[in-house]
């Protein structure tokens, strides 16, 4: 309308004929002053960043006066601001525009004292223990000054949430909501009270609210209602019917929970539930040429193609009536749409325990679920924590709730959390289990749910820094982990080898050369080790080239003496050696958890609260945030290092690992 070559008086003609082209008008007057205002707002922002590379200039020369960088320190490369991104640290806003208004004030006097402070450009990353001046204040926990110190070749230097110091350490400190503070442990970690017949019977959402709150604001609204106990009751309130009943006896049912996650892509995830189904197993396996094609993709894409048997129609039936309105592609993403859109039939079946429809009835609730992969705990952490997820959802109990593994995978590494921590009373099936047990016999359900695919999972979303902290979610998730495994006596220390608080143990995660899990977990069943004949050894990237070299310094902590009545035992571990139980049991007696990037890192749950995660991100990792993100969504304390070398530098390592258990509060869990 704006281009078009019509006249004034025209126009004028038009309006008076039309209210429509009044509007319109009106619509391209505002459109008009939009476009205005974008183009303030881009001549504002090449000021901010012209005054942003200013300040910068003025941080580097400082540090280059302190004298105080690491030579093994990467710097920021070209284009690259030499400050983190923002992230919040519970601050009032009054604190957090001060040191904005210090850093303009530095810009435009473009003069800094030799020795002084530099200031962040960024409001929510301001340096409080910097080196570099006569005195510097250590920030506490809470954030609040404790003390002032004239600092030495190894400083202890401690910085809010985000924040580098000069020697290239990002630190993120996070404190307990205020809520929560002074409370006893069994009011903030009630699951670890439970015995075992009260957690497997136990609905989940009643005491995920004593985990919280989540803190923080995601796109403009509470984290409690995407990391926090209001992402479940979001979730449970898009419930709709998808496929109506269409007789009163045991009706069919399909129900559907579709939500679009913050910041998820895609239009949503979805959980499904079906009540009084059949499924016909012997259809969902067809022959021998099915499982061999699938094998042999999964094998000629070198692992990238899952092992996934195309869901065939009629494979699940139901006598209702879909909507045709709700039954499209778009709402079934990932898996949903092979098992429910494409494998769902409407049939005249009858679903009951006496039905001549049903060779088997399970009573029990079951959840069908194809795993992302069998070998990556972090990968596989995705299929755990949606398992939880589906379990709040649906309120349904872990004793009561059994899982269906409709992959080709073998049990893996990680068998031991679907056996023993979500299914100890109800056991796990496999695809081979499904196959052996129940053959071509039509097997009926009484409820059964489709879960959540998935790359959805929450803990997934690591491309940036995440602005949330404190999820009651994910803590008690990690509880889950840890009383599922019978671990909560020695997490609340009531046996004597984890008695003593003051005793703090270090591990250091090794990233080694392995046997290909492919060769591990192999079998004669769905997974034939003639598959992988081909592998030979695994040699993982991201390995510490100068390992043996850290790991002596680091032993030197032992002898170290520390104001807080730390007593240090650094371990070693390559977790490829040791059992699923052995490392969550060794996650929960560690306090400092030291390591390259690597799906190892995703044990860090499992650490007691006081517990710190310090990242090396070697070889190029330092965009990826997925375990600074998992730390705060805990609440712990997070020190990573976005840019270094490898070999690492040992010096570096060794004092921010020293800083860690410095700033321990031994008293607490």
């Amino acid at each position: 309308f704006a281009e078009a070559p019509t006249s004034t008086r025209s126009l004028q003609s038009l309006k008076q004929a039309d209210p429509a082209v009044e509007e319109l008008f009106e619509g391209e007057q505002k459109l008009h002053g939009i476009a205005a205002s974008v183009a303030q707002l881009l001549r504002a922002s090449e000021g901010l960043e012209k005054q942003l590379a200013e300040t910068n200039a003025l941080l580097e020369e400082a540090r280059v006066a302190q004298g105080s960088a690491d030579s093994d320190f990467e710097g920021p490369k070209a284009g690259e601001s030499a400050l983190p991104e923002a992230e919040s640290n519970g601050n009032t806003q009054e604190q957090l525009k001060e040191p904005l208004r210090q850093a303009n004030l530095d810009a435009e006097s473009k003069s800094v004292a030799p020795n002084a402070k530099q200031p962040s450009t960024n409001a929510q990353q301001q340096p409080s223990g910097a080196a570099g001046s006569a005195e510097d204040p250590v920030v506490s926990k809470d954030g609040a000054s404790a003390s002032t110190r004239a600092p030495d070749s190894r400083s202890r230097v401690t910085l809010r949430a985000g924040a580098r110091d000069a020697r290239g350490v990002m630190t993120s400190l996070q404190q307990p909501p205020e809520e929560v503070l002074g409370k006893d442990l069994r009011e903030t970690h009630p699951l670890l009270f439970m015995d075992e017949e009260t957690f497997r019977a136990a609905d989940l959402g009643d005491s995920v609210e004593a985990y919280g709150p989540t803190l923080g604001s995601f796109f403009r609204h509470p984290c409690e209602q995407d990391f926090g106990a209001e992402l479940i009751e979001r979730w449970r309130a898009t419930r709709e019917t998808f496929c109506q009943p269409k007789v009163e006896e045991a009706p069919s049912q399909v129900d559907c929970f579709f939500l679009k996650q913050t910041s998820h892509g895609g239009d949503g995830d979805n959980l499904c539930l079906m009540q009084n189904v059949a499924v016909d197993f012997g259809r969902f396996y067809g022959d021998n040429a099915t499982i061999e094609r699938v094998m042999a993709q999964y094998k000629s894409s070198k692992h990238h193609t899952q092992p996934y048997v195309p869901w065939q129609s009629g494979f699940i039936r139901g006598n209702c009536a879909k909507d045709a309105l709700k039954w499209k592609k778009s709402s079934f993403p990932g898996w949903n749409y092979e098992m429910v859109h494409r494998g769902f039939e409407e049939s005249d079946v009858r679903v009951a325990p006496d039905s001549s429809d049903c060779d088997v009835f399970i009573e029990h609730p079951v959840v069908f679920i194809q795993r992302d992969t069998f070998a990556n705990f972090f990968h596989d952490s995705e299929d755990f924590f949606n398992l939880f997820l589906a379990l709040h959802i649906l309120k349904w109990s872990i004793g009561e709730t059994q899982a269906f593994l409709l992959d080709l995978y073998p049990e893996g590494p990680f068998w031991t959390a679907w056996d023993v921590i979500f299914g100890r009373a109800k056991k796990p099936m496999t695809a081979w289990d499904v196959h052996e047990q129940f053959g071509s016999k039509r097997v009926c359900f009484a409820k059964a749910a489709m879960g959540i695919f998935g790359p959805a999972a929450t803990i997934t979303l690591c491309a940036k820094d995440t602005p949330c902290s404190h999820s009651s979610l994910v803590r008690q998730y990690s509880d889950v982990f840890i009383r599922g495994l019978e671990l909560h006596d020695l997490a609340l220390r009531k046996v004597p080898e984890a008695a003593d608080p003051k005793k703090v143990v270090l591990t250091f995660m090794a990233r080694r050369t392995s046997e290909w899990p492919e060769k591990l977990h192999c079998n004669t069943k769905f997974f034939p080790c003639s598959y992988f004949d081909h592998l030979g050894v695994r040699v993982l990237q991201r390995q510490v080239r100068n390992e043996d070299e850290l790991v002596q310094r680091l032993k030197a902590l032992e002898a170290e003496q520390f104001a807080n009545g730390a007593v240090v035992e650094v371990r070693v571990k390559d977790y490829n050696l040791l059992s699923f139980e052995e490392q969550i049991r060794n996650d929960v007696e560690t306090d400092i958890m030291l390591g390259p990037h690597g799906a190892g890192l995703q044990h860090s749950l499992y650490m007691r609260d006081r517990g710190v995660l310090i990242e090396m991100n070697i070889d190029g990792t330092g965009p990826r945030r997925h375990f600074h993100n998992m730390a705060k969504w805990h609440g712990r304390t997070y020190k990573g290092f976005p840019s270094i070398k490898n070999p690492v530098p040992i010096e570096l390592i060794y004092s921010t690992a020293k800083e860690a258990i410095e700033n321990l509060d031994l008293a607490s869990y």
